[in-house]
């Protein structure tokens, strides 16, 4: 019977579904008991046909409900949540949208029910809890931002599968496409756009003005590199952060400047001890060819006293 129940029990699988990547699950890899799949699961947004359904919600308030649905999965990436969130605003909506108008009127139920003053209408709450995913890791916070400043600046980034990667996926801000990384959707990329991302970062980093004016000059602008003792203070800041490849640019340009100018002290005190050796072999020279004169002159007067 105890043999049977443990035959049993060996059938057991369990499975863990939620946001977490295997590494969060095995803080020490070496002694973990479980076998934890790093396989990842691709959940992709609602296609059109796939959405179809909610169009019947739509029937009354559209002449062409498709037509508003096309247009609401443009908004969301089909997204689940925002996909029957803006579905549900439409319903809501008093005025019946008519052909032809589809996308001109679902932009604009997006800007004044969605992104237009979006902390106060997140509920139940979706955005602030993407916000807070990227957010609350304070070590990583800085090196994700960069990352996803990135993506923003050139639309899509290699997807390299790296923890930071699998991170900005698993807060849903960013999905995968084709082997790249991108926005999940326009929603998104107008709440979380690049003055959020350099207001969270200018919060975060110290040196964030400094480090601004050095990008926006391509990285030529060596007046706003650090100087000694404030790079010394902020590599103290950073020791424990991981921080974004630009972070780590900044202070790497820093530290070559650093170098270079105490470099130049160096040369220049070289240079001044040169100088400083060199006269005093002319004041040597000089007072050998005195003592020499002089030598001359007191030879040359006792002879003068024998004759």
């Amino acid at each position: 019977m105890r043999s049977d129940r443990k035959t049993n029990y060996q059938r057991l699988t369990f499975a863990l579904i939620g946001v977490a990547t295997p590494s969060d699950l095995m803080k020490d890899k070496q002694r973990t008991p479980f076998n934890i799949g790093a396989r990842a699961i691709q959940l992709d947004g609602f296609q059109l046909q796939e959405a179809e359904p909610l169009a019947i919600g739509l029937q009354d308030k559209a002449d062409r409900p498709m037509e508003v649905l096309r247009s609401v999965l443009d908004w969301t990436g089909g997204q689940p949540f925002l996909t029957q969130k803006l579905c549900d605003c439409i319903a809501q909506a008093e005025e019946r949208i008519p052909a032809g108008q589809e996308k001109a009127r679902v932009e604009l139920i997006v800007q004044t029910e969605i992104l237009e003053d979006w902390e106060a209408k997140d509920q139940p709450p979706h955005l602030k809890t993407i916000r807070d995913r990227i957010l609350h890791n304070e070590r990583q916070v800085g090196r994700w931002l960069g990352i996803y400043r990135q993506m923003l600046q050139a639309g899509t980034i290699k997807n390299e599968e790296t923890e930071d990667h699998k991170a900005l996926c698993l807060s849903g801000l960013v999905v995968r496409k084709q082997g790249q990384l991108q926005v999940y959707n326009q929603i998104y990329q107008h709440i979380f756009d690049l003055s959020w991302v350099n207001c969270q970062l200018e919060s975060l980093r110290p040196y964030a003005a400094r480090l601004n004016q050095w990008l926006t000059s391509g990285e030529q602008d060596e007046t706003q590199l650090l100087c000694q003792q404030d790079l010394i203070d902020q590599l103290t800041w950073a020791k424990d952060k991981q921080l974004s490849p630009e972070d780590y640019s900044f202070f790497a340009a820093s530290q070559e400047r650093v170098r270079q100018a105490i470099q130049e002290e160096l040369d220049a005190a070289k240079a001044e001890l040169l100088e400083v050796q060199d006269e005093i072999a002319q004041a040597r020279e000089e007072e050998q060819r005195v003592k020499h004169h002089w030598q001359k002159l007191r030879a040359n007067s006792t002879g003068v006293g024998e004759d």
